[in-house]
């Protein structure tokens, strides 16, 4: 199903706040079983290949180069089978000192 024409989803993980150590970040399709792949984007740049096929949409960051205390934007875009995309943003993700 797709609201729109545009799959609905939503980052699961994490959850605004501090992170550390390898995080999983997780993507939950609200509207659309039929996504073809999710590109998950750290800061703007890719968070490794794009995940295809039917999920479950997960990528893994590895926090350890980032400096403690920083911001950073976590983001996934979907693509369903016919070429509609929507973007997911997770703006609070940080880095704390364990």
């Amino acid at each position: 199903r797709v609201i729109g024409g545009i799959p609905a989803v939503t980052i699961s993980n994490p959850v605004a706040g501090f992170v550390r150590s390898t995080v999983n970040v997780a993507l939950s399709t609200v509207s659309d079983p039929g996504l073809a792949n999710v590109q998950f984007k750290l800061d703007g740049a890719n968070l490794g290949p794009a995940v295809t096929g039917a999920g479950p949409y997960a990528a893994q960051w590895n926090t350890s180069g980032v400096a403690d205390g920083s911001q950073h934007t976590l983001s996934a875009i979907a693509t369903d089978g016919a070429g509609n995309q929507t973007a997911a943003r997770r703006h609070r993700s940080t880095k704390s000192a364990p």
